[in-house]
């Protein structure tokens, strides 16, 4: 249910009276912001400042993944419905496999997890849907709105008891739901970025729409992002009418682009956020993922 409290303030106070308060590890793709009101739990009411997880909490934002990741090569349309753009095909799986075994050694041997990662009202990372700097693709135009989630009164009772005595409840106000900040190819500012992110040979987010497209119902694609991918040259950027630079303006070659995702997967490793035995595969996967959106 969406209802308060939403930050860790709220949600542990009983455990913190009774002294039986638990470590937590959060882990946020970016449609956890765009489709379930993610901001909720960590900035204030009027959601205009941050608001500070418990110390037994860590906050890790997988930037420019989507909640359930889509098939590669990337497609529009599965058995039961069809989108307006590519699925994202990013995946958390690595980063996960990671943090499981940070938050273990968190509980088991009191070995410091690595620092919350995710976007703030303080560094300008969360903001307004309408304030995101999203840029201009032809082929991919900005969502026009968002999933709304409204203060609901259950009854007089619901505040201290929990009970219910007004079904359905009243809606009242809009909650201010906020959205991760992007860069210049439209991927999340603030949070962890993956090799495929970091590196990336398109735009991941965390939203898609559907078609046909509800926005009398203010619904995207539930649960599902976005992949598309860049111009492989400068000149098809500019006939196509997307902002962004081309492939070949990023990459002087495959060897080059695998570089640099060998770099970033090292830097991952270092900082505990990937294992060193699933580098192999990511490394392939990047490979796999060049030759079929780029070619050889």
């Amino acid at each position: 249910m969406d209802v308060p409290p939403f930050t860790d303030e709220g949600l542990l106070a009983r455990a913190r009276r009774d002294r039986v308060v638990p470590r937590i590890f959060y882990t946020f793709s970016s449609t956890e912001y765009w489709a379930r009101a993610g901001s909720l739990t960590h900035t204030t009411d009027n959601g205009a400042a941050d608001a500070p997880l418990d110390a037994s909490s860590r906050l890790y934002f997988l930037a420019g993944t989507p909640h359930a990741a889509g098939p590669f090569p990337p497609i529009r349309e599965t058995a039961s419905q069809t989108f307006r753009f590519p699925l994202n095909f990013a995946s958390q799986r690595w980063m996960l496999r990671a943090l499981l075994i940070a938050l273990d050694d968190w509980v088991r041997n009191g070995v410091e997890p690595p620092a919350s990662q995710y976007p703030t009202r303080a560094k300008g990372q969360l903001v307004p849907r309408a304030n995101v700097h999203f840029p201009a693709v032809r082929s991919m135009p900005f969502a026009s709105y968002m999933p709304g989630v409204w203060r609901l009164n259950f009854g007089p009772a619901f505040a201290t008891s929990r009970v219910i005595t007004q079904e359905p409840p009243i809606r009242g106000s809009e909650l201010p739901v906020l959205v991760p900040q992007v860069d210049g190819d439209g991927i999340d500012r603030g949070g962890i970025a993956a090799p495929e992110i970091a590196v990336p040979l398109g735009t991941h987010t965390g939203w898609n729409v559907t078609v046909p497209e509800l926005a009398g119902l203010r619904y995207l694609a539930g649960l599902v992002g976005s992949f598309v991918p860049f111009a492989r040259t400068r000149a098809a950027s500019l006939e196509t009418g997307d902002a962004r630079p081309s492939i070949e303006e990023r990459y002087p070659s495959e060897q080059a682009y695998r570089a640099r995702i060998a770099a970033v997967t090292d830097d991952l490793v270092k900082q505990r956020l990937l294992l060193a035995d699933d580098v192999a595969a990511i490394q392939r996967g990047a490979e796999v993922a060049w030759g079929a959106l780029v070619g050889h």
